[in-house]
């Protein structure tokens, strides 16, 4: 069995940040289902250098993530390299929920919980740089495309217990969010619990 030094629940609407190491592993599981879980990073030595969903898909000429893929940085290095994945549908084309979303979608002006600040607020522990419209992993998001590039937001795939598990290819800091968007189908109306594990080995 791995060894586990760190396992916490982030609730919905809230964000963690976590110190990962080279080799290590981060489990991000859906504790209730039909969630989604916002995923950034950023290189330990040099936080400039961010995970980039844009680069991933340019090196990758792929827009889908599963096991074996490899997610990469705004310098064109890997970063994470998905070992697990019990559920195989994942987003890397939409940006954080942020509250000029919700402005401009939702027609919401009141303060409203949002990943975009979630994450950033949480690489700000450690003293991480923010910047504006975060583009993160999306985690279990089911995004559809349509025989003319429109897409659509679904309720996600993935069912209480479901997982994907993450291998760091340098020392990085992630961020994670639970997502609070209760508007749409992004989390199936009803937002819930994330869990997150770090491994030393799996």
């Amino acid at each position: 069995m791995p060894r586990i030094p760190a396992d916490e629940t982030i609730r919905p609407g809230t964000g963690a940040s976590f110190i990962i190491r080279r080799s290590q592993h981060i489990r991000i599981i859906d504790v209730e289902g039909a969630q989604v879980a916002d995923l950034t990073a950023c290189a330990l030595s040099e936080t400039d250098e961010r995970l980039s969903p844009a680069v991933t898909i340019d090196c990758t000429g792929s827009i889908s993530v599963g096991k074996g893929s490899v997610l990469y940085s705004t310098s064109y290095r890997p970063m994470l390299t998905v070992v697990e994945d019990t559920v195989g549908t994942h987003d890397l084309l939409y940006p954080a929920c942020s509250v000029p979303m919700y402005r401009a979608l939702y027609s919401i002006e009141s303060p409203h919980a949002n990943c975009h600040d979630n994450l950033e607020k949480a690489l700000a522990e450690h003293g991480v740089a923010p910047v504006p419209l975060t583009r993160p992993f999306n985690i279990f998001m089911n995004v559809n495309i349509g025989a003319h590039g429109t897409v659509t937001v679904d309720e996600p795939l993935s069912k209480p217990g479901d997982y994907i598990t993450l291998r760091a290819e340098s020392d990085l800091v992630v961020a994670v969010a639970a997502c609070a968007v209760q508007e749409s189908r992004c989390n199936g109306r009803n937002p819930t619990p994330v869990r997150v594990q770090i491994l030393n080995g799996i």
